[in-house]
């Protein structure tokens, strides 16, 4: 994930969540996380384009959508 944050600074923000605070579990709930690592991707309007959850992230398909 390091590589690919750096690999997509311009473009994209980071955000990495705890889980195991309150406020990260309030996120889990809001966007229906069962399983981690989950890696949401949204447009500049808030609206979910991909997702992937319970494996590493496919950096691949995560830089073909942002560079999109």
């Amino acid at each position: 994930m390091d590589r690919l944050e750096k690999k997509l600074e311009t473009k994209a923000r980071f955000v990495r969540i705890d889980i195991n605070t309150e406020s990260g579990r309030n996120i889990r709930e809001r966007y229906e996380i069962e399983f981690v690592p989950a890696i949401l991707v949204f447009d500049e309007k808030g609206v979910e384009l991909w997702r992937q959850t319970g494996v590493q992230p496919d950096s691949v398909s995560i830089t073909r959508l942002i560079n999109n």
